[in-house]
């Protein structure tokens, strides 16, 4: 949703080519660009606070938690599809039904969208090389020391095709601490948008190298990877592929039924269990309180929810399933 932008830009008289400057870069093609930053810890006034958060659930070994994936079309008012002056404060107060948070398109309104949010863990927010930075953004109820936010090798469109290139669109890489050594590796992603050949090509690029990530950095690890795709692989034979692709190669399940997240739907949350952490099957749904008071959503995407247990395998349980012929 970023082409109105691009349009705006040349309209204030500023050339294609200097725009390829100011982006710093002059082709589809970027240079790999990654930036880690510290976690923010926010300090609470006390403990009562906290629990209008979901009352999720620790025991020794298990747990169960929720997880929301929610694009807040956070562009400057004049550009964005929905009313985020009006909208994203009250989205603010809404992030806090879940125990974490994952938003797309945080660009222009991110002290309304942390103002009311009383998740103890937070990321801040990147410094853009481009037009605008990422837009990803990560509320959290378990610890995180860290963030890993890397910009996508390739984009398309600088003035037209949903103007990807003027974002540092890409993904973003954590840790999450369920319980005392019980890690989860989590994404938060952005593909490239668009309808046109090139853009379908790019955000095949854009997933193999997010395969390639988790590859190096999550191999023998439980994933969560959740976000905007702008897979449209019923429009799309090569957003299908991609989509197949992905999965397999990465060995995720959808979290999400086909009823809640058809083939048109492009916010998705896939997940990994391992050797040493076994994710339930997950519940999904598509939250209905994400819309204002006449009833219209506070965004152009749907909030889709995810309820999802952990339970860690015990060190004589791997040995007997590895003893198992």
């Amino acid at each position: 949703m970023i082409g109105l932008l691009g349009t705006a830009v040349l309209s204030l008289g500023c050339g294609a080519s200097s725009l390829a400057h100011l982006a710093g870069f002059r082709s589809a093609e970027r240079e790999p660009t990654s930036t880690w930053t510290p976690a923010a810890h926010v300090e609470r006034a006390g403990p009562s606070e906290v629990r209008v958060l979901p009352a999720s659930t620790e025991e020794p070994g298990h747990g169960q938690f929720t997880l929301l994936t929610y694009n807040v079309a956070g562009l400057p008012e004049i550009f964005s599809p929905s009313n985020p002056i009006r909208n994203i404060p009250l989205v603010s107060t809404l992030l806090n039904r879940y125990d974490v948070a994952l938003v797309q398109e945080d660009f222009s309104y991110h002290r309304e969208l942390i103002r009311s949010t009383l998740h103890p863990f937070r990321s801040r927010p990147m410094r853009p090389r481009s037009f605008v930075g990422d837009g990803l953004s990560q509320f959290s109820r378990f610890d995180f020391s860290s963030v890993h936010r890397v910009r996508w090798e390739r984009c398309n469109g600088i003035v037209s095709h949903a103007t990807d290139c003027l974002a540092d669109k890409g993904f973003t890489f954590s840790e999450l601490n369920l319980a005392p050594g019980v890690h989860l590796h989590l994404y938060n992603l952005h593909a490239d948008a668009g309808a046109g050949s090139l853009d379908v090509e790019a955000r095949g690029q854009n997933f193999d190298q997010l395969a390639g990530y988790i590859a190096q950095h999550s191999r023998s690890q439980a994933v969560i990877v959740a976000g905007d795709t702008n897979l449209r692989t019923s429009r799309h034979r090569g957003d299908a592929r991609t989509l197949t692709a992905f999965i397999e190669t990465v060995g995720l399940s959808d979290a999400c039924d086909p009823e809640v997240t058809p083939d048109e739907q492009i916010d998705r949350v896939f997940y990994r269990t391992s050797a040493e952490l076994d994710l339930g099957e997950p519940r999904c749904w598509n939250d209905p309180i994400f819309v204002d008071a006449g009833g219209e959503g506070l965004s152009d995407h749907p909030a889709i929810g995810v309820s999802l247990s952990w339970r860690r395998v015990q060190p004589e349980q791997l040995v007997a399933q590895r003893a198992e012929p």
